[in-house]
């Protein structure tokens, strides 16, 4: 998949597979990540979508970041946890595995 920088506009690639992300360019990419302060309501694009981003580096993140409230950065690696996680509480007989079969 291929992205661009939040901030800086820079291209972003990476490959994703069972065991996580892969083929990261640049490697420095990080990404936004909202601060879940309240469940998401039906507005999900606002709620959430808006406030997770690729970013290039941690230097693009954090300018990012301090203009928009309420977000933090988070790991490529991190993200694909989170994820992986959310899915497995979320729809984890649905994926074939229950959450405690999970490796994270």
């Amino acid at each position: 998949m291929t992205s661009r920088c939040a901030a800086t506009g820079a291209e972003i690639s990476l490959a994703i597979s069972p065991a996580g992300p892969t083929d990261l360019q640049p490697a420095t990419t990080t990404m936004s990540f909202v601060i879940p302060e309240r469940k998401f309501g039906s507005d999900v694009i606002n709620d959430f979508c808006r406030y997770v981003h690729f970013l290039a580096s941690s230097e693009a993140a954090a300018g990012w970041i301090e203009g928009h409230p309420g977000t933090f950065e988070l790991s490529i690696d991190d993200g694909y946890r989170l994820g992986h996680l959310t899915n497995a509480a979320t729809f984890g007989n649905a994926l074939g595995q229950p959450v405690a079969n999970w490796v994270i």
